[in-house]
């Protein structure tokens, strides 16, 4: 199919106005590979022999040894749409990135795409090690189609954000894998292709350069079509506007992200590589400005949390920290809890109050705010969050944000928790994340009663009752 066969803006039969206009057609597309590499031999050999003489080198059937890794897989994307794509390792959808992107022509089907088509697949492939990072960019830059002309227009900006520094002139070979991560993703943005394909961008570099992409794939999904691929299914809930399920290269589902996981789960054998969690969240009295902001969060990161006996836990147990001082100033936070009249000691069953406030730059934003509460040795036990409850984060005129986490009832027994601190933005993009000063549970008991026993960590409500006499 030529580019011309792809149909511009669709009217809507109903409100007749012009629907964005089809950028992909993917139709009944296969792609077979064979398990050894006698049979890649074998049959790649046959096929050369074939395409010599003039006959067709495709074929329908599979011969012995050989498999589909994507069988007749058709859907349409749209100008503006985001699709993710989510199934098991090995169901297919790298395979299908890469018939996409052009990387392998199917053995059946066709692929129409309007425009031009830019793949985050494996984005260090392709530089060349003795060369420097300058020349790298044109390099790549000229492989994905961009003309030299083009590349100097953005070259600043590919260059401001891959934050390399003089690095930028010295060998691809001297740079470490973050440093080549980030170059080629900023290469390959900044081509602005019709239709991005990202296959786990979010798996690669640190957690502050996996918001930065976060922030500009965010800015440039109205302009274009984009496919996301991704084992994270918060990732593809909040980010895509809708998913495909392979399984063993077919597709299965096509619909809402919500239900294309929920399917996805529903399939025989759990799927143990899906890393599920909600925004997560925690707090300590504090007040910074938006430099101090900065410069607190930077050291935090090097630094210990002092527990009441004295011990020190390093904070990497409880995940990356991060703030974006371009988009949140002016954080502060208290925990009250009842009874107990200290900020971070709290009783037993009793409840509490966490109020903050801050910030943003963009009033207009859907924010979440989260607070995760870790065991000592990381482990997340529990995790309030406003998406959860379906609550909606208020932003005033002026960008300021205050609330209140409400907690009738702290079911944690006796012991030490961390919690954290975290507010998100599009989705999935963290504009802060930050442990905050470990909760002291204690328990408050009469001096003429006895200790009872606690066991584990949390405490539910409940009660007993027998018969007043046994029979």
């Amino acid at each position: 199919m030529t580019d011309s066969e792809i149909p511009g803006p669709i009217r809507d039969p109903v409100e007749g106005t012009a629907a964005p206009e089809v950028v992909l057609k993917v139709e009944g597309v296969s792609k077979k590979f064979a398990y050894s590499l006698t049979d890649v031999l074998r049959y790649g050999t046959r096929r050369l022999v074939r395409e010599f003489l003039g006959l067709s080198s495709r074929t329908d059937c599979l011969e012995p040894g050989e498999f589909w890794a994507v069988k007749d897989v058709s859907f349409e994307l749209r100008r503006g749409e985001t699709l993710g794509i989510i199934g098991r390792n090995g169901a297919g959808k790298s395979t299908l990135l890469k018939i996409i992107n052009g990387v392998f022509l199917p053995d059946r089907g066709r692929v129409a795409i309007k425009g031009s088509v830019g793949g985050l697949i494996e984005i260090g492939a392709g530089f060349q090690p003795n060369l420097t990072g300058r020349e790298n960019i044109y390099i790549i830059g000229s492989i994905l189609g961009m003309s030299k002309e083009r590349v100097d227009q953005v070259f600043d900006d590919i260059l401001t954000f891959a934050d390399i520094g003089d690095f930028i002139d010295s060998p691809v070979q001297s740079y470490s894998s973050g440093m080549i991560v980030r170059l080629g993703f900023a290469i390959h943005v900044f081509q602005r292709p019709d239709v991005l394909l990202a296959d786990e961008i979010l798996a690669v570099g640190d957690f502050e350069f996996q918001q930065k992409c976060l922030e500009k794939i965010s800015e440039l999904k109205k302009q274009l079509a984009m496919i996301f691929v991704s084992h994270s299914m918060l990732t593809i809930v909040r980010f895509c506007d809708r998913a495909i399920v392979l399984e063993k290269g077919s597709m299965m589902f096509d619909g809402a992200p919500e239900d294309a996981v929920t399917y996805l789960t529903s399939l025989p054998s759990s799927i143990s590589d899906s890393r599920r969690g909600l925004p997560e969240t925690s707090i300590a009295r504090s007040v910074y400005t938006k430099e101090e902001l900065r410069v607190r969060v930077d050291r935090s990161s090097e630094e210990y949390i002092a527990l009441s006996a004295g011990r020190l836990v390093p904070r990497s147990l409880f995940g990356p920290e991060y703030c974006n001082p371009e988009k949140i100033s002016d954080l502060s936070w208290e925990w009250i809890f009842e009874g107990t009249g200290s900020r971070t000691e709290a009783n037993f069953l009793s409840g509490g109050r966490f109020n903050f406030s801050f910030r943003v730059t963009f009033p207009n934003a859907r924010l979440i705010v989260g607070i995760p509460i870790f065991s000592l040795e990381g482990q997340m036990l529990t995790a309030f969050n406003t998406d959860s409850l379906g609550t909606e984060v208020p932003i005033g005129p002026d960008g300021t944000v205050a609330g209140s986490l409400i907690i009738e009832r702290l079911s944690l027994n006796p012991g030490e928790y961390v919690p954290c601190l975290a507010i998100v933005t599009n989705g999935v993009e963290y504009i802060f994340r930050k442990v905050i000063d470990p909760i002291r549970v204690v328990r408050w008991l009469p001096t003429n009663e006895v200790h009872s026993l606690l066991f584990g960590v949390y405490a539910e409500k409940y009660q007993w009752e027998f018969a007043s006499s046994p029979s």
